[in-house]
């Protein structure tokens, strides 16, 4: 999947990377994340890399 650091993501433990246009959205979403879900939220332009430890549980 290809990743557009020119929006706000949020990515899973298992892979997967959602894209938002809306930056507080994409934080709203990442701080509403069921318990259990392990995800980790990088902001627009943010180009640093997701490492193992940034995965938390919300």
């Amino acid at each position: 999947m290809s990743v557009n650091i020119r929006q706000a993501r949020i990515y899973y433990a298992g892979g997967g990377i959602e894209h938002y246009a809306n930056q507080k959205l994409a934080f709203a979403v990442w701080l509403a994340l069921p318990n259990g879900i392990r995800a980790a939220f990088r902001a627009t332009n943010d180009t640093r890399p997701v490492y193992p430890w940034d995965y938390v549980d919300v």
